[in-house]
């Protein structure tokens, strides 16, 4: 989720978050996010459930015994995992609210999201999907 949000910099294949994406289209204010990419605590966080997904789903890391592994696993606590999720759910649903394209694709999420009533919905028309491949 997080690197749906910010680009993802170690990664070369990464695509563009939202965050990047607010800022080519110059559209909505990336004011939530701002405060979340300055957020020591959150990243330090992101770090550490990274490194285990990385080693336990993305790629099992063969340098460390599996029992090592599903320690770190075990050290995880849920709490401030919840506070992760839960935090940048947070920062997305107010973002989704600074701008009508992004809410109207936020809302997709919602019961009934799809079923939009607003006859003066304005600057929807510029946000199209791209190919992936140009």
């Amino acid at each position: 989720m997080c690197d749906c949000i910010f680009k993802d910099k170690y990664n070369r294949h990464s695509i563009n978050g939202l965050y990047e994406i607010l800022n080519e289209e110059q559209i909505g204010s990336n004011q939530y996010l701002e405060v979340l990419k300055n957020d020591n605590d959150f990243w330090e966080i992101y770090r550490k459930l990274r490194k285990i997904r990385n080693k336990l789903s993305g790629h099992m890391d063969k340098r460390l015994d599996l029992e090592i592994l599903l320690n770190l696993l075990g050290e995880i606590n849920l709490n401030e995992l919840f506070d992760f999720v839960n935090t940048l759910d947070k920062t997305v649903y107010e973002t989704a609210f600074t701008h009508i394209a992004i809410q109207t694709h936020y809302m997709s999420n919602e019961p009934n999201g799809e079923n939009l009533n607003i006859k003066n919905i304005i600057e929807i028309n510029g946000i199209e999907n791209k190919p992936y491949f140009d």
